[in-house]
């Protein structure tokens, strides 16, 4: 239960606390998507996924995903890699994540 006197950011920063957890919890069960919802989904895994969705992309200031002190680094560039559906396409995205020194993740 949160304490009564949190202040609106720290509030804020709890709930995202506790989404995170949820979302990890869906993820170690293995059903978790970031992808359109697969038509078997159950109302709860559609809407924890949607939660998954939405922690990953919205932030807010002082939410703790970037420091205060580190100046924003701006992009020049991005790309998206993803495990795609053949075995060659599987392997490139491991050499790929590999390159640039990330974990590989079933979601890309």
């Amino acid at each position: 239960m949160p304490e009564p006197d949190l202040s609106e950011q720290e509030y804020l920063r709890q709930i995202e606390l506790l989404a995170i957890d949820v979302v990890d919890q869906a993820r170690g069960e293995g059903w978790l998507s970031y992808q359109p919802d697969p038509d078997q989904a159950t109302p709860l895994q559609r809407a924890v996924n949607e939660l998954a969705r939405q922690v990953r992309h919205h932030h807010f200031d002082g939410d703790g995903c970037l420091d205060d002190d580190r100046a924003v680094l701006h992009l020049g560039g991005a790309a998206l890699i993803a495990p795609g559906r053949t075995p060659q396409e599987h392997d490139l995205y491991q050499t790929r994540c590999a390159e640039l020194g990330v974990e590989t993740r079933a979601e890309g």
